[in-house]
């Protein structure tokens, strides 16, 4: 009755201002909680609408300064992503396979040849390999670079097993069968130049691969939210 009444005498319905308060809420008061920040890449990444933290986490801080103190607590010292921790294993890395790599040329010199070039050799391949396992890591799925991306002690015990008895079966050959071949000569150097040459086309392959499944989960993921957003409309 009070609308007809108010379209025959000509006048508009005025929304109250508890009405204007009801239907809109300014953006800048919704509160944003700073661990759906930090999981969806920090600052300037819109949160994931499935991302959800425990009711202890969101009571602990609601503001962006928090987001900011937790987003680098990541960066410091005893942390995943701890940047000296990333430094010192990078530092040392390249201190051994430097060291290594030396000591492999000086044991190849006809002078000062010994079957125990193997050594120092296999110890600068893994001192390569486990660099370009972080470098890859951080060149090419950045957010998930982290100190276990070196995969120096990922992998457990049974792999670092695997390279001390490896060494260990060097070390107990060249005391017990000293100058012994066991293989024919014509058989000795193309077999270690295919062993060389698949260790380096398996670290090319590896690093082929880690690129392309970055590129191919954030294709899968685009692919998933344009389709996500489609349905919506």
């Amino acid at each position: 009755m009070d609308s007809s009444n108010n379209s025959g005498n000509g006048t508009a319905h005025q929304p109250s201002q508890n009405d204007q308060n009801t239907s809109f809420s300014p953006s800048r008061n919704r509160r944003t909680n700073p661990f759906d920040l930090i999981n969806s890449g920090g600052i300037g990444h819109r949160p994931a609408a499935n991302m959800s933290s425990s009711p202890r986490e969101r009571d602990s801080g609601n503001t962006i300064p928090a987001a900011h103190d937790l987003y680098d607590k990541q960066y410091l010292p005893s942390q995943p992503k701890s940047l000296s921790g990333i430094a010192a294993r990078s530092f040392l890395l390249g201190i051994s396979l430097a060291a290594t790599s030396t000591l492999t040329i000086y044991l190849l010199q006809p002078s000062t040849y010994t079957p125990l070039w193997r050594a120092p050799f296999f110890i600068a391949v893994l001192s390569l390999f486990h660099y370009l396992e972080f470098w890859t890591t951080a060149a090419y799925n950045t957010r998930e670079a982290k100190i276990s991306s070196f995969l120096l002690s990922s992998n457990g015990l049974a792999y670092q097993g695997a390279h001390t008895f490896a060494l260990l079966e060097l070390l107990l050959e060249y005391y017990f069968f000293p100058g012994r071949d066991w293989l024919p000569s014509y058989l000795s150097l193309p077999l270690l130049s295919t062993g060389l040459t698949l260790v380096l086309i398996g670290q090319i392959i590896r690093s082929i691969a880690m690129r392309a499944a970055v590129r191919e989960s954030t294709d899968t993921c685009g692919t998933r939210h344009i389709s996500g957003s489609s349905g919506g409309h």
